[in-house]
């Protein structure tokens, strides 16, 4: 369904590939968004400990996959985005210890990114998230006050440097969806990368 979806979608848009790739994904976005209660004012520590748990049983499974996959100049895209570990910093500070950690438990329902197209669909949205992390990640430190001191890392991910980073992405990925087949690919595995999450924190 999600390749339906796109695919009817990349027909009927005009404009520039992230344009085209921003509205495809946004219906999934959406959805996904509204299932994370980051900027919740009654957001307790307890229940943000679980988004985390949450955000790492994903992150950490999909991060693997991406491993896995990349070949080439791809490997240390891959390599320079990983976020897992800053999970683990977080979930550090929030009292766990590596023992609970590796107990958590991982997705094991993830998109497809058996082609460097889809790999760099599903790393967009991954990137993507660090946009509004600077947001939530200001916010949470306002709502948890003292006790989020030192437990924001994921959110915060690159500091200064999210925009930078960011618009890297962005020119490695328009050069990915040179070929139509290739533009197809990134926006189905994006949509696909949303869904599996929104339903990874819908079972969790």
């Amino acid at each position: 369904m999600i390749e339906l979806i796109a695919g009817t979608k990349i027909r009927r848009l005009s404009g520039g590939f992230h344009a085209r790739l921003k509205t495809c994904t946004q219906p999934f976005h959406d959805r996904l968004e509204s299932r994370l209660p980051l900027l919740n004012p009654c957001l307790t520590v307890e229940v943000y400990g679980t988004l985390l748990k949450q955000f790492y049983g994903f992150y950490r499974p999909l991060e693997a996959v991406f491993t896995r996959a990349a070949t080439g100049l791809l490997q240390g895209e891959v390599d320079r985005r990983r976020k897992a570990q800053w999970l683990v910093q977080d979930l550090m500070a929030l009292g766990e210890t590596p023992e609970s950690i590796a107990g958590l438990p991982l997705c094991t329902t993830l998109p497809d990114v058996t082609t460097q197209a889809r790999l760099m669909g599903s790393l967009y949205v991954v990137e993507g998230a660090t946009l509004g992390g600077q947001m939530i990640g200001r916010f949470l430190r306002q709502s948890l006050d003292e006790q989020a001191s030192g437990c924001c890392r994921f959110f915060l991910s690159y500091g200064e440097q999210v925009r930078p980073q960011w618009e890297a992405f962005l020119q490695s990925l328009a050069e990915a969806a040179e070929e139509p087949e290739h533009e197809r690919e990134i926006i189905e595995s994006a949509c696909e990368t949303f869904h599996c999450f929104e339903q990874w924190l819908s079972n969790a």
